[in-house]
């Protein structure tokens, strides 16, 4: 809900998280159909140093990745193993199609991933077709403030591309009352038009994250994120796109009950180099829009109970 104007999130959408339907055995998975996450939200995205130390604050610069689930996938078929071995598997097709165009804004993604104390393994893979539809619509839908993962200078001037896949693999190991994370992801926006002679803008992303369990009740944790990317030429022969972020982030957690918690995170991106835009890149941290200057932070604080 955006608490400006009221609007539901992911576009404004009734059921703009999930919407689905289908069938789930223990021992033969479950077949779904509908509006869900995509594979990089079950199995690598748990794993990151984001999601260690909790949410934006620690978040990849504009979701540029996914490693925040920004995308749910419409008219979707998913299938989920069962655990095997202390594994899992997952696969989701999204059917897309326009009158003349059977497979326009159609999508795969594919995930395992495997649990055996203190190791956890999560990697996943999607690839979609014309995905830059507007915020709240197709693969990219909004946050509760209207964004897609293309609001920003990091990724706007590749709304042309006609596909773009994203890998992340993410694994934590414990040891103890200390919980070490770390993530990769290689994102890829493909076939970018003349504009940019036809060329693929890739970004990869590194992540570093450490919890420690001070006792039952109080957790510390910090991060470490540095997103780059080689940039495109345009049609000029100039490049554009050679941009740089690196972001800190630390977090407390502390609980008041079993079902009660106090939580406060801070996170600092700087940027530097050259926007998909052609002028100096900006911060922007996940969940907010473009800093006025290469600098953001972010703080949020809260209290949660669950019912």
């Amino acid at each position: 809900m955006n608490l400006n104007n009221g609007l539901a999130a992911q576009g404004g959408l009734l059921f703009g998280r999930q919407a689905f339907v289908g069938l789930t055995r223990d021992n033969w998975g479950g077949l779904t159909f509908g509006r869900q996450y995509d594979m990089i939200f079950y199995f690598p995205e748990p794993l990151t140093a984001a999601a260690l130390v909790g949410g934006a604050p620690a978040g990849h610069p504009s979701d540029v990745d996914n490693a925040c689930n920004t995308v749910r996938v419409n008219k979707s078929v998913r299938y989920m193993s069962p655990e095997i071995r202390s594994a899992t598997f997952g696969v989701e097709y999204s059917l897309g199609g326009d009158p003349g165009s059977f497979t326009t804004a159609s999508g795969y993604s594919v995930g395992a991933g495997y649990a055996n104390a203190p190791l956890k393994v999560g990697v996943a893979f999607e690839y979609f077709k014309h995905p830059t539809a507007a915020p709240g619509t197709g693969f990219f839908t909004a946050y509760g403030n209207g964004f897609s993962p293309l609001q920003g200078g990091l990724n706007r001037g590749y709304a042309s591309a006609e596909t773009y896949q994203s890998a992340v693999v993410g694994a934590n190991y414990t040891i103890g009352p200390v919980i070490l994370a770390a993530s990769f992801s290689n994102v890829q926006y493909a076939n970018l038009g003349a504009s940019l002679q036809d060329g693929t803008a890739i970004f990869n992303n590194y992540d570093v994250g450490i919890l420690y369990r001070c006792n039952p009740s109080w957790t510390v944790a910090a991060s470490y994120a540095y997103l780059y990317s080689d940039g495109v030429q345009d049609a000029a022969g100039h490049k554009i796109g050679n941009q740089h972020f690196n972001q800190v982030a630390i977090a407390t957690d502390y609980f008041l009950s079993k079902r009660t918690d106090v939580y406060f995170g801070i996170g600092w991106q700087q940027a530097s180099g050259t926007s998909s835009l052609g002028t100096p890149a900006v911060a922007n941290i996940t969940n907010t829009n473009d800093s006025s200057n290469k600098c953001q932070v972010l703080a949020r604080a809260a209290i949660r109970h669950k019912f």
